[in-house]
């Protein structure tokens, strides 16, 4: 903790020319090598509030006081309460993030499922069937064939098996619980679309392109299946 307030007592001169400038949108000035390694840290330390709801409500003036009394050893509070105050900010404001990031896709959810040929499991997923098959329907331990485009609720594609111009081949039970649901559900020749809930999908971590809390929609076909031995 000390080493943090340290890194914030740094950067305080910086903070003091933000909250004081007239023009805080213009370029800084790096004359000197301090000059860059104290613009730096104080890139650092805003790339923390950057996705922070509450960013906009921080007082500049109070930070650059904090640091300040820091630098003096004149602090209001004690090691402690700053650890337990700032631990409990950050929870909250994890919270009200995930929460920012979740609510696209329960509204997208919300009115999906009303649409005509939309289906909804226990889970949550939910299913349409574009054409039906009349083949044999996979296992979870099985290996399925299958073309697939995923895109996001926005309509971005950020994945799709046709791109690289062959079908997938994945074991049902190593994917995304709404895959491994959505698949046994469909027969061979079949062409479905899922909409799958941040749940089933990636979650709270993303993948690559898809960030946390996305809900994902992926129309399969599903080609063939190759049974466990």
């Amino acid at each position: 903790m000390k080493n943090i307030l340290k890194i914030f007592a740094a950067s305080a001169v910086l903070i003091g020319v933000f909250s004081c400038s007239s023009n805080m949108g213009s370029k800084a000035k790096l004359d000197t090598k301090m000059d860059t390694i104290s613009y730096m840290i104080g890139v650092s330390i805003g790339s923390n509030f950057e996705t922070m709801p509450a960013k906009d409500e921080l007082d500049l003036a109070l930070i650059r006081k904090g640091m300040h009394d820091i630098m003096n050893g004149d602090t209001v509070f004690t090691t402690q309460e700053l650890q337990v105050a700032l631990n409990d900010f950050g929870r909250e404001q994890q919270q009200l993030a995930a929460e920012e990031q979740i609510r696209p896709g329960k509204e997208y959810l919300e009115e999906n499922k009303e649409k005509e040929g939309v289906m909804v499991t226990e889970s949550g997923l939910q299913y349409r069937v574009i054409k039906e098959g009349n083949g044999v329907k996979p296992a979870v331990t099985d290996t399925v064939v299958a073309h697939y485009t995923g895109t996001l609720i926005d309509g971005t594609v950020f994945d799709s098996s046709k791109d690289l111009g062959e079908p997938a081949r994945f074991a049902l039970n190593r994917v995304i619980r709404g895959w491994t649901e959505g698949l046994q559900l469909m027969s061979v020749g079949s062409v479905y679309e899922f909409v799958i809930p941040h749940e089933l999908a990636y979650g709270p971590r993303g993948s690559r392109s898809i960030k946390p809390y996305q809900t994902l929609i992926f129309e399969v076909e599903l080609i063939d299946i190759v049974k466990a031995e």
